[in-house]
This record gives structure tokens, C-alpha cells and sequence, in this order.
């Protein structure tokens, strides 16, 4: 089977839109779960790292590590810087 995948602007387009979503519920997902004894967050499959971005922000201190497909992660990094 052949694995298909979007081209650049696509994916920016796609990140896009599935970040306007990330970045209203991350915080309130933060607030759910909490910070207490959290020093590093796993993102695996981060898109636009809305989630990371949200813990560390919450709290001084926290990591996060963000897995990305190759293809997707320039467009990651725009999103952390």
C-alpha cells in the first residue's frame, strides 16, 4: 500500500484549522488534568503543539518533547517559535 501524504500547504492548512480548536481547549485540558509533578510532556503526533504549549506555559519548569511526521514538523516548529 502506498502512503500518501499532503503537500506542504495542505498541511499548514490542516494545522490551521486543527489549531484554532487546540488552542481553546489545551488550557482547559491543562486546568483538567493539572501541573503538579509534571516536568516533561510526551506529544506524539503534536501538529501545530497547541497541548505542549499550554503546559509549559502553565507552569514553570515543564518540558515537552514533540513528535512530528518529517513533512509536518517545519510547520511545528512555526507554531512553537
Amino acid at each position: 500500500e502506498e502512503h500518501r501524504t499532503l503537500d506542504t500547504e495542505r498541511h499548514r492548512a490542516l494545522l490551521a484549522m486543527l489549531n484554532r480548536k487546540a488552542r481553546e481547549r489545551a488550557p482547559i485540558l491543562v486546568r483538567m488534568i493539572g501541573c503538579q509533578g509534571v516536568r516533561r510532556v510526551l506529544d506524539i503526533g503534536g501538529g501545530s503543539a497547541a497541548y505542549s504549549i499550554a503546559f509549559v506555559r502553565a507552569a514553570p519548569g515543564i518540558g515537552a518533547d514533540v513528535f512530528e511526521l518529517p513533512e509536518v514538523l517545519p510547520i511545528t516548529r512555526e507554531y512553537i517559535e
